[in-house]
């Protein structure tokens, strides 16, 4: 778990935390004994959901994947087995018929 830094917001002399993209400010002048107060207060609370967060990310990620994972990631269809194991963008797939001939450009 990454703690969020205690910090300074100087136009306005309060203390701050960035945490999940999100700026939280705390009540009180920064430094102050209310200020500091509110961030242990704030500490507490994200260690109790990232926990809970951890332990759903436990047990959605123990259960097994291996191959079938990798191969959902990084399959495409744009891409089939050409020969001797190599890949290609059109192994696999039949040679263009009449009608695709390169055309020479006009001048």
């Amino acid at each position: 778990m990454h703690i969020p830094k205690y910090r300074h917001f100087a136009a306005r002399d309060k203390g701050f935390v960035e945490h999940a993209g999100k700026r939280t400010y705390f009540p009180g002048k920064f430094n102050s004994p209310e200020s500091v107060a509110s961030y242990a207060k704030f500490l507490e609370s994200i260690s109790e959901s990232d926990t809970k967060m951890a332990k759903n990310r436990t047990r959605l990620t123990s259960e097994p994947h291996g191959a079938t994972m990798c191969r959902s990631v990084f399959w495409s269809p744009n891409f089939s087995a050409g020969p001797k194991g190599t890949t290609s963008k059109t192994a696999g797939q039949p040679e263009p018929t009449s009608g695709f001939e390169a055309r020479s450009r006009r001048s």
